[in-house]
């Protein structure tokens, strides 16, 4: 997707200048037959005019819709009071009269206009296919008249005690765990309307409520105000959605390859805040044109760029999801859902293209019992790490085996008590089978960010101890090697990796107890100064945004 050129921009500014009624010909005038400018000038007004589009609705917003006052009768419904509005409609809370209970009623005006009729009773067969405890129940839909004229209405579950997917986040703070199981039940709900011919189009946190339950929360998909049955989205071009949430094929408005994986785009993009609380890419509160450049041309940032404990499997699992191309995508939600399991459960996801070295760490995640005999084995393979990294050909595996390894001693092996000890001799033993290996090939990469890793996690194995002084000793050590890298091969990630590394360092600077030599004011100083060093290394990265924010740790 490329960025609009500078004389789409001016037309657009124009049009949307112009009074509502005069924007058509408006249009028409200004491209002058151009069928590429054109083209260029509605995909932005597919971002902020969409009565332009073709086959628009001809529906007012919510906020041009004076709201049904409290007690007005509509059909068997008494209104009780207005529960939200959306660009369209207008919810109500309810009281139904036959069977007598309260309900959430989305209200439309204008519904005796035939293209609005048209688009509500999209949504009616939409709602009428979907019956799972994920999804907001439909329990009544049709038109009414009221005082001020025809109206249409779905009267809904009311979901009292559910909150917003992201309030919920903020205020129970679950583990990742929990967060992960989260999604899995959201993608669930998700794949029933994808089994059912029907998509979102519009899946944002803001149309997902959770009910809390002894599960951790129990989430309600709502607002398939934009849904549509797959055969029926030719008849509706155009934009809809939410920018921030929408796949690239839905920013272009190609509905020729709208499809279950444009909404599985959208539960990446939702997976990625709910982890973060960040945005792969935040376009929240710019205008449309600028929205639709920075999509076009930023990259997606994933949940390990703002924190490093969702690096390897999360990663891979939102990047999936957060593909360009639908086709790099997962084929559904289910599949989606069923890769999360498997990390859950510690088994290779299918979203990593992991080989021997990877499957082997997961397995051994799978089993902490083992953990033992495990030790044995690492030490045995530190051992033939040393022989089979002399022979070129078996050079790459072996330091595949290393960090697998290294992420069993420090990830896996990490969470169990009273391993410290015995993951320090696994790394030590590494450490001197890779001691000649460095001294024989100084200079190559590869090699130079398996010996970063080793000595970083010394460090973390020091730190769990309680061994300041020589977690310092280790991170520092672990912090030349990878300065050595960064001169050798400055790509981004790499940066991102020193930038680390220089954290890592502040930050036994500001924990470890300050000495009397030293003065209790002496640490904060050098901590400070060492994230202002990984902030300036991180400049231009992909982790920029990260490390400045953790100057404030």
């Amino acid at each position: 997707m490329h960025p609009p050129g500078r004389a789409a921009l001016q037309i657009f500014e124009a049009i949307a200048a112009a009074p509502a009624a005069e924007r058509g010909a408006r249009l028409a005038d200004l491209c002058a037959g151009n069928a590429r400018l054109r083209a260029e000038v509605e995909r932005l007004v597919r971002f902020d005019l969409p009565e332009l589009a073709e086959d628009p609705p001809t529906l007012p917003r919510a906020s041009e819709v004076a709201d049904l006052p409290v007690g007005e009768q509509l059909g068997s419904f008494a209104i009780l009071g207005v529960l939200g509005r959306g660009t369209h409609g207008t919810v109500y809370r309810a009281r139904q009269e036959r069977p007598p209970r309260e309900v959430a009623l989305k209200v439309l005006a204008c519904a005796d206009d035939p293209s609005v009729r048209r688009r509500f009773e999209t949504e009616i067969a939409a709602q009428a296919r979907l019956n799972h405890p994920g999804i907001v129940q439909v329990y009544e839909v049709g038109m009414a008249e009221g005082t001020s004229g025809l109206f249409g209405f779905l009267a809904m579950e009311l979901v009292a005690d559910g909150v917003r997917l992201l309030e919920h986040v903020r205020a129970r703070s679950p583990d990742r765990r929990a967060r992960l199981e989260l999604l899995v039940r959201i993608a669930d709900a998700l794949d029933h309307a994808h089994q059912r011919g029907i998509l979102h189009r519009d899946l944002k946190p803001d149309n997902i409520l959770v009910v809390a339950d002894d599960d951790g929360g129990a989430p309600k998909l709502l607002d398939f105000g934009v849904a549509h049955a797959r055969e029926a989205i030719g008849l509706t071009p155009g934009f809809a959605g939410t920018p921030a949430y929408c796949a690239p094929e839905q920013v272009h408005g190609d509905g020729d390859i709208w499809d279950v994986r444009s909404d599985v785009y959208s539960l990446g993009v939702v997976a990625c805040e709910v982890l973060t609380g960040e945005l792969p890419i935040d376009v929240r509160g710019v205008d449309p044109v600028t929205a639709l450049a920075r999509m076009a041309t930023e990259r997606v940032r994933l949940p390990g760029t703002f924190d490093a404990r969702l690096r390897g499997d999360v990663d891979s699992i939102v990047g999936k999801a957060l593909a360009r191309q639908p086709e790099q995508r997962y084929a559904s939600a289910r599949e989606f859902a069923a890769d999360v399991r498997r990390h859950l459960r510690r088994e290779p996801v299918l979203a990593r293209r992991g080989g021997v070295a990877y499957r082997f760490g997961r397995h051994v995640l799978r089993h902490p019992a083992r953990m033992v005999g495990v030790l044995a084995l690492v030490a045995l393979i530190g051992v033939m790490v040393g022989a089979w990294i002399h022979r070129h050909a078996q050079t790459r595996w072996a330091l595949e085996v290393v960090k697998s390894v290294l992420a069993t001693a420090i990830d896996g092996m990490g969470r169990l008590p009273g391993t410290a000890h015995a993951r320090g001799e696994c790394l030590d033993q590494l450490l001197a089978q890779m001691a000649p290996v460095v001294t024989a090939q100084p200079a190559d990469p590869h090699v130079l960010a398996v010996h970063a890793d080793l000595l970083r996690g010394r460090g973390h194995v020091a730190r769990d101890l309680g061994d300041w002084e020589r977690a310092l000793a280790w991170r520092r050590r672990g912090l030349a090697v990878r300065e050595t890298l960064a001169g050798l091969d400055p790509r981004p990630e790499v940066e991102s990796e020193l930038a680390e590394d220089i954290v890592l360092v502040g930050d036994v600077y500001q924990t470890r107890a300050p000495s009397p030599r030293r003065g209790r004011g002496t640490s904060g100083r050098t901590s400070t100064s060492w994230r202002w060093r990984r902030a300036s290394r991180s400049r231009g990265g992909p982790s920029t945004t990260w490390a400045a924010a953790a100057i404030g740790w």
